[in-house]
C-alpha cells in the first residue's frame, strides 16, 4: 500500500495533518479554556494513525528493511526475540506488524491516562505538543508504555492492599523488559521513583549536585554506553542528533537544539513547581509518574554533550516523554478556566515548535 523502501516527505504530509488536527481541535487548552470530556476516541485514533503510519520518522523506514530480512528468516541480534516471533505469527504485512507494536503502545498510554483520570482534551493537546512524534520513534515505546501502565496499577493496588493485582502488575513490569534491551535501565529508574523521597530538599540537593556529577560522570559512561548503545538502523535519535550537528554549520543550525533543551527544561521546572512546591492535589500514582519523569530528564541533561554518550541522553529523554505527557496533562488541568501564565504558554509554544521543526525538516529534506 505504501512504499517504505525510501524516505518519503510527501507521505509525511499525512502525519503532519494528523498532528495539526490534534493541536487545533483542542487549541483552547493553550488559553486555559478547557472543556470537560471523557471521550478518548479522537486522541486514540489520531495517535494510532500517526504512530503506525510513521511517515515522518526515519526509524519507520529502517524497520521496514529489517522486517523484510526477518521475513526471510534472518534474525538481527539487536532485535528482541518477541518482535521476530510476531513476524512469524502475523500475516506478511508491515503495517499489521507495526499496528500490533505501536497500536498496543498507544492503547496502553490511553489506559494510563484513564487510570490517572486525565481530561482527554488536555491529553490530546499535550500528546501532540510533546509525545506523539516521540512515540513513533522506537520499538522500546511498547515496553515503556507497558511499564508505565503496570506501575500505575501497582501503586494503586498497593494502596488498596490487593495482593493478586500486585503480583500481576509486577509480572507486567518484568514482561516489559523483554521489549527492548535498555528497558531494565528504565525499570531501575521507575524503582528509584518509587523509593526515593521527592520533596523540596531532595530537589534542591539534586540541582546543587548536578555540576559535580556532570564533570565526573564520564568515568561511568563506558559501561552505560555498552548497555544503551544503538545500532544505526534503529536509532533515529542518533540520526536526528547527527543531522542537527551537520546543520550547525549554517546560521540557523543551533535553533532546534536550543528549543528542544529549553522546552524540556522549562517544562520540568513548571511541573516541579506545581507538584512539589505548590503541592497541587495529587495521588501517589501522579507523584510516581512525576518522579520517573524527573529522573529521566535529569539523566538526559546529565549525559547531554558528554563525549560518546549522546544516545544515552536521547534515549532517556525519549523515556521521559512517556511520563511527561501524563504528568503535564494533569498539571495543566489544574488551571482550568483560568488564564495561562506566561511560563505555561512559553513551554507549550516551545514544545510545539520543537515537534514541528523535526517534522517540517523531514518533509523539506525528502
Amino acid at each position: 500500500m505504501f512504499d517504505y523502501t525510501q524516505y518519503n516527505g510527501s507521505l509525511g504530509f499525512i502525519c503532519l495533518f494528523i498532528y495539526i488536527l490534534m493541536l487545533m481541535k483542542h487549541w483552547s487548552v493553550y488559553t486555559g479554556r478547557i472543556y470537560k470530556s471523557n471521550n478518548y476516541k479522537f486522541v486514540f485514533i489520531c495517535m494510532l494513525l500517526y504512530s503506525v503510519l510513521g511517515f515522518l520518522e526515519w526509524d519507520t523506514y529502517h524497520y521496514y528493511s529489517l522486517y523484510e530480512e526477518m521475513i526471510k528468516g534472518y534474525f538481527p541480534i539487536h532485535v528482541e526475540q518477541i518482535y521476530f516471533w510476531l513476524i512469524k505469527k502475523l500475516p506478511h504485512n508491515y503495517l499489521i506488524w507495526r499496528f500490533c507494536i505501536w497500536g498496543l503502545a498507544t492503547a496502553l498510554m490511553i489506559l494510563s491516562a484513564k487510570r490517572l483520570k486525565l481530561n482527554p482534551s488536555i491529553f490530546c493537546f499535550m500528546a501532540a505538543a510533546l509525545f506523539v512524534t516521540r512515540l513513533t520513534v522506537s520499538r522500546s515505546g511498547l515496553g515503556l508504555a507497558l511499564m508505565i501502565y503496570c506501575s500505575i496499577l501497582l501503586i494503586q493496588s498497593i494502596e488498596k492492599k490487593k495482593v493478586i493485582p500486585i503480583l500481576i502488575t509486577l509480572g507486567g513490569i518484568l514482561l516489559s523488559s523483554y521489549f527492548h534491551s535498555a528497558m531494565f535501565v528504565f525499570i531501575i529508574g521507575m524503582l528509584l521513583a518509587f523509593l526515593l523521597p521527592f520533596n523540596k530538599k531532595t530537589i534542591l540537593l539534586s540541582l546543587l549536585l548536578f555540576p559535580f556529577l556532570y564533570v565526573s560522570i564520564m568515568q561511568f559512561i563506558g559501561s552505560l554506553s555498552s548497555v544503551l548503545s544503538l545500532s544505526n538502523d534503529q536509532s533515529s535519535f542518533i540520526t536526528q542528533y547527527t543531522d542537527s550537528e551537520k546543520i550547525v554549520s549554517n546560521t540557523l543550525g543551533w535553533i532546534p537544539i536550543i528549543i528542544e533543551k529549553m522546552a524540556f527544561f522549562l517544562l520540568m521546572l513548571l511541573l516541579t513547581k506545581k507538584m512539589i512546591y505548590d503541592n497541587i492535589p495529587q495521588t501517589s500514582a501522579h507523584r510516581l509518574i512525576f518522579n520517573f519523569s524527573y529522573i529521566m530528564i535529569y539523566l538526559s541533561f546529565l549525559f547531554f554533550e558528554q563525549s560518546t554518550s549522546s544516545w544515552i541522553s536521547s534515549r532517556t529523554l525519549h523515556a521521559a516523554t512517556f511520563g511527561l505527557v501524563l504528568c503535564s496533562s494533569y498539571c495543566y488541568a489544574n488551571s482550568e478556566n483560568k488564564k495561562r501564565t506566561i511560563l505555561e504558554k512559553i513551554v507549550l509554544l516551545m514544545l510545539i515548535l520543537n515537534s514541528l521543526w523535526g517534522q517540517l525538516y523531514f518533509i523539506y529534506k525528502y
